[in-house]
């Protein structure tokens, strides 16, 4: 089944070059909250297809689960938040602003990074120090849903530092923020299926062996690592989020967008999933980009609730695959995700 999730990666690749934010309105049903209290949520890779879905179910908020989310990343175009034409601040001074689709809408905060390199040693520059923010509000959720869309016009060094390195030192800063008593308990990592269980790193030999001057790794190049960076990409995240109590891996096929964004090579991969989903596998069942995001942001509130399996309860991290999507979205928690 390695031969299906290949091809899709191929296209999906080769459309993405220029990532465009979809269009189109979520209702999401959260888990009411046993409790009221304030909630914050932690985003990284908001300008993406699925990140911006994760921001979407957060601003949806019917239950005002969440009553903030941060948003880091190097740039933010006026058109990621809904209403919002301001690319540097959102303005929250009109009240009716506040109440967004039934719910009271989220405070948005924007911190902008020109590089995110080892953002771990940067943590008391964005958050405070532990003194600081004992008494203070919390980070309950981190998501992270960035990584590069056309690796095939990289060498391997760019790519394993932004999918490995630096989702490593995100969750690093993840970590930190909870050992600082700042309350993280949950993160969630966009990833693939057929990752790797147990990936070799790469060598200083490797990575430097692509970095040539002008050579980049083109398709096949980019193939033959793809499931190895993913590998190390879960592995980093695992390995980095000791003090977190629960790390979910998104472990997706292929990501279908409400619109053809690419013509016919949007058509193509789409009319195949609607040909084969029905007798594929379900883990290589395509995924619609809104279905993921409602299930990064679900997932995280009912584990946040307490509303979870027992068998979820004892293990820390879990793989969900589109089997997962399902049941996490329809409300009815994950009774049977894959855990390691």
């Amino acid at each position: 089944m390695k031969v299906i999730a290949l091809v899709n990666i191929f296209l999906v690749f080769f459309i993405s070059s220029n990532n465009k934010r979809t269009k189109g309105k979520t209702t999401m049903v959260l888990v009411r909250a046993q409790e009221q209290k304030k909630r914050t949520a932690l985003v990284f890779g908001a300008n993406g297809v699925v990140g911006s879905q994760v921001l979407n179910a957060i601003l949806d908020n019917t239950d005002s689960f969440w009553t903030k989310v941060i948003l880091v990343g190097r740039r933010f175009p006026p058109s990621l938040i809904p209403g919002d034409s301001d690319a540097d601040k959102f303005k929250d001074d009109d009240p009716s602003e506040k109440e967004h689709r039934g719910g009271r809408r989220p405070e948005i905060v924007k911190i902008q990074l020109s590089d995110l390199t080892d953002i771990h040693e940067k943590r008391e520059d964005l958050f405070g120090s532990k003194e600081e923010n004992d008494e203070g509000e919390t980070i309950d959720a981190c998501f992270i849903a960035l990584g590069v869309s056309n690796p095939f016009d990289y060498d391997l060094k760019y790519w394993h530092s932004i999918e490995v390195e630096m989702i490593a030192s995100i969750t690093k800063l993840c970590n930190q923020i909870n050992g600082s008593g700042r309350g993280v308990k949950y993160i969630g990592l966009l990833s693939t299926i057929d990752a790797e269980e147990d990936p070799k790193p790469f060598s200083v030999q490797e990575l430097s062996g692509t970095n040539d001057k002008g050579k980049t790794l083109g398709w096949w190049g980019m193939l033959k690592h793809y499931y190895r960076i993913k590998g190390l990409q879960e592995a980093a995240v695992v390995e980095g989020s000791k003090d977190i109590s629960f790390v979910s891996l998104f472990q997706s096929c292929s990501i279908i967008t409400k619109e053809s964004r690419y013509g016919c090579i949007d058509k193509t991969i789409f009319a195949f999933h609607r040909l084969f989903d029905p007798i594929l596998p379900k883990q290589y069942h395509s995924v619609k980009d809104e279905m993921l995001g409602k299930a990064f942001v679900f997932d995280a509130v009912q584990v946040l609730s307490g509303v979870t399996s027992e068998a979820r309860e004892k293990n820390k991290v879990a793989k969900l695959t589109y089997v997962d999507f399902l049941k996490i979205v329809d409300g009815k928690g994950a009774e049977e995700k894959e855990e390691l």
